[in-house]
């Protein structure tokens, strides 16, 4: 071979080697769009407790805050930066009367990052009991809330979008149509 085409030979080696790196680097920002995209209409049948269902037994020894009338329990993980903004921006919005109490499992150097910006109102309750009790409601989704009477499931929010659907939530008495129920 003579030496233009070793250099022809090495340009095109080259070539296809910058584009197969611009390739893998659209295919990674379309990923990336598409799961910031797609995170709202995912929708999880199963997640969450079930309306109606009693953890007033439960609750007793972990959260006894909740079992007074009306309640509610939001799960923000230390590790979702959703819910730290989430938790950030609770002290702008009108908080109702009832209890409410955070679960924010999760690395306790994280967790307190989380729990420092919520608001004096809201009771933090970090691991082992906040993931305990986020298993035994089948709480995955963050950020979600729940509201209870007396213990009881009456409505739940999958996921929260922003602080202002988590106040209308919060202060409905009915299951809100952002819930996904």
């Amino acid at each position: 071979m003579t030496t233009v085409q070793v250099s022809a030979l090495i340009a095109v080696a080259i070539w296809m080697a910058v584009l197969s790196i611009v390739v893998l680097l659209c295919v990674r920002q379309i990923a990336l769009i598409s799961t910031q995209l797609g995170q709202h209409p995912v929708i999880m049948e199963n997640d969450g407790p079930e309306i109606g269902t009693d953890f007033a037994q439960m609750m007793s020894n972990e959260v006894p805050v909740l079992l007074n009338g009306e309640s509610h329990l939001l799960l923000l993980s230390a590790s979702c930066k959703p819910c730290h903004d989430l938790a950030s921006m609770l002290n702008r919005i009108q908080l109702p009367a009832h209890p409410i109490a955070a679960l924010v499992p999760g690395r306790p150097d994280l967790a307190d990052l989380v729990v420092d910006v919520l608001p004096a109102q809201i009771t933090p309750i970090r691991d082992p009991d906040a993931t305990d009790l986020a298993r035994a409601m089948s709480m995955q989704r963050v950020p979600s809330a729940v509201t209870f009477d007396q213990g009881v499931v009456t409505a739940k929010m999958d996921h929260i979008a922003s602080a202002g659907d988590l106040e209308a939530f919060l202060h409905s008495r009915s299951t809100s149509p952002a819930s996904g129920i």
